[in-house]
């Protein structure tokens, strides 16, 4: 909700909606007026059979109005509707791309926490390690060199851990940058670590992407307004419009009044201009916005099949971590160190043991991190929501 009332695209992508609103009032109204027309005359006349001149005067007052007759107004409508649309489907998928980035960015702070966190039991296991290491030592039980080691490795996970805290100040300022929020503000995401997508289809996501991506829907909205401007242009080839009046003469002359009710009527002839330019680059413009529609249309097939193909890669992966690799790990660590403490191994095997356990829970984590972008990218290219909150794969 931030992120939409916040974002700086958005509120420029909105004001073309004001714009297109302003361009549909304009249509509505009829976009020729009336015109009065007033011709009075003053002067005067000399009679043959008189020695002195005559005043006389006249007036005609005349009301004229163009009429378009074929259909030109309600298609101007129609095409300002089509455009209003557009810039409304425009903005929904500006919302769209910026719900995936902040849905996006939240996985990524999951996930930073998630890896500041394992470096924190990292931290505390190399310092029970450590304090083991020093009691064996005062014991005879082991030598030197192993307090040595394990202070190296403690002081190691201490440097990880601070660079993972790093990491997480930046996705954080990530995640501010497109709520809108200031750079220092301070997130605790809550959430299960894994998105999870159920019930997918491929060919139903297809089906549902072309019905519901509001770029696609924002292109035949153009295409729309084009077939409108191509109908408005073939209207006006050929008397696309008359000019009738109405008028009133009250003329004195010499020999009397004289009062006459006039009628008119103009009709241009399209001569020359009908008009041949404005048709051929409207159908230009229609084979083009054509083209662009099916373009699209194949880009988003595209993109749910391929964004389709990566999540369900990357969900066997993290399924296969889930369910074996990291538990087994986990397991092998807490044998080898129980049994260092037992005397039963070595230190050089538990510290070897243990990067194993630390390098195989960051792929894990590496592997959960894309997997959740591409939850993220899927639910982008089918632009409706996917993602279920509180499951986990």
């Amino acid at each position: 909700g931030l992120a939409l009332r916040n974002s700086p695209e958005l509120a420029v992508e909105r004001r073309q909606i004001d714009v297109a609103k302003g361009a549909l009032t304009k249509a509505r109204v009829y976009p020729l007026n009336p015109e009065l027309e007033i011709k009075p005359a003053v002067g005067s006349a000399k009679p043959r059979d008189l020695d002195k001149r005559v005043g006389t005067n006249a007036v005609e007052v005349v009301v004229s109005q163009t009429l378009q007759i074929k259909g030109q107004w309600g298609l101007r409508i129609e095409k300002a509707t089509a455009e209003l649309d557009r810039a409304g489907w425009t903005v929904s998928d500006a919302e769209r791309r910026i719900r995936a980035d902040v849905i996006r960015a939240w996985g990524d702070l999951l996930i930073a926490q998630e890896r500041v966190k394992f470096f924190g039991e990292i931290v505390a296991l190399n310092q029970t390690l450590f304090n083991i290491s020093q009691q064996l030592f005062e014991a005879d039980a082991v030598p030197r060199l192993d307090v040595l080691r394990a202070e190296v490795e403690l002081r190691r996970a201490l440097n990880d851990r601070t660079a993972e805290e790093r990491n997480l100040a930046a996705a954080r300022k990530e995640l501010n940058l497109l709520i809108g929020r200031p750079s220092d503000f301070v997130h605790q995401a809550v959430g299960p670590l894994l998105y999870a997508l159920g019930g997918l289809n491929l060919e139903r996501l297809k089906r549902t992407a072309m019905e519901s991506r509001p770029d696609l829907k924002a292109m035949r909205a153009g295409l729309q307004a084009v077939e409108r401007e191509l109908a408005i242009a073939k209207a006006e080839r050929f008397f696309p419009e008359v000019g009738a009046s109405v008028g009133y003469s009250n003329d004195l002359a010499i020999d009397g009044r004289d009062q006459r009710v006039l009628f008119g009527i103009a009709i241009p002839l399209p001569l020359f201009n009908r008009r041949q330019g404005e048709i051929e680059t409207v159908l230009g413009e229609r084979s083009r916005q054509t083209a662009a529609v099916t373009f699209v249309g194949a880009r988003i097939d595209k993109e749910v099949a391929q964004a389709y193909d990566r999540f369900v890669a990357s969900q066997r992966i993290v399924e296969e971590f889930v369910k074996r690799i990291v538990p087994q790990q986990e397991e092998n660590f807490h044998l080898l160190r129980e049994g260092y403490e037992a005397g039963q191994f070595r230190l050089t095997d538990v510290l070897l043991g243990q990067r194993e356990f630390v390098e195989g829970r960051l792929r894990y984590l590496e592997a959960a991190a894309q997997y959740n972008a591409f939850a993220v990218e899927l639910e982008r290219a089918v632009g409706v929501p996917l993602l279920e909150a509180g499951r986990t794969p």
